[in-house]
């Protein structure tokens, strides 16, 4: 038998963070910056996240956000949907196949 996910965690996450749609901008490139920047927004508000991509790591964080909510909740938010959504796909999938959906 699987074991049932443990929802609580991911409430409290999606709870916390910034209220939604979130909207993921353009990467920028700059010379005197990271290669790679991507801000995440709630269109509005301003924004929640930037992503960097460096030549060895990718780092999410909430860095000069501008939205007043505390940026650190969107930042756990943000770095934790890497598993949470593949964690709730998988959670459906298996209620789908209870109910036989």
């Amino acid at each position: 038998m699987e074991e049932e996910l443990d929802l609580e965690p991911i409430k409290k996450r999606a709870r916390e963070a910034e209220e939604g749609p979130w909207v993921a901008g353009k990467p920028s490139y700059r010379k005197d910056g990271p290669p790679y920047r991507v801000n995440i927004t709630a269109p509005g508000r301003g924004t929640v996240a930037v992503v960097f991509q460096h030549a060895t790591k990718r780092v999410a964080g909430s860095i000069w956000p501008t939205v007043p909510d505390e940026p650190g909740a969107n930042a756990e938010f943000t770095a934790h949907a890497r598993t949470d959504i593949p964690a709730l796909i998988a959670e459906v999938e298996r209620l789908r196949r209870i109910i036989g959906g």
